[in-house]
């Protein structure tokens, strides 16, 4: 928790009852935040929620293609200066508890997910979802 709220300080933010909002100001002061972001960037982040054929349901800056059962790419309209951060959820399947979704590779442009099964046994197509945050390619 201390440092959730150390990092909510570095960027900014601040914590109330309704959920997290953000100063529209960056902190002035660099500071790495792990091999993250730095305070004094310009961060850039890109959502989305993919469907399981590989259209976009939410979201604007990216292309999908629909690779293969299970595996689609992610290609961004503008590069991140560094390999951002992604993190990524995908939705249940029929009665399954939850299904896994990972990442196969991952660059400055694009990267790749896959998603499975539970038990890993077998590609899944299934809507999906990501978050990406980097420093903005100049």
């Amino acid at each position: 928790m201390l440092k959730a709220v150390k990092l909510l300080i570095i960027l900014g933010l601040s914590l109330n009852f309704t959920g997290v909002s953000a100063d529209t100001t960056l902190a002035t002061k660099t500071k790495a935040i792990g091999k993250g972001v730095r305070a004094n960037e310009q961060s850039y982040i890109i959502s989305g929620k993919i469907n399981s054929d590989g259209t976009i349901l939410l979201g604007t800056g990216f292309d999908v293609v629909h690779n293969s059962e299970g595996h689609y790419t992610v290609y961004f309209d503008a590069p991140f200066s560094r390999e951002p951060i992604v993190t990524l959820g995908a939705y249940p399947y029929v009665h399954a508890a939850t299904n896994n979704a990972g990442l196969s590779s991952k660059n400055r442009s694009s990267f790749t997910v896959f998603v499975t099964t539970p038990d890993s046994n077998s590609w899944l197509d299934v809507d999906w979802e990501f978050i990406a945050v980097g420093p903005r390619q100049n």
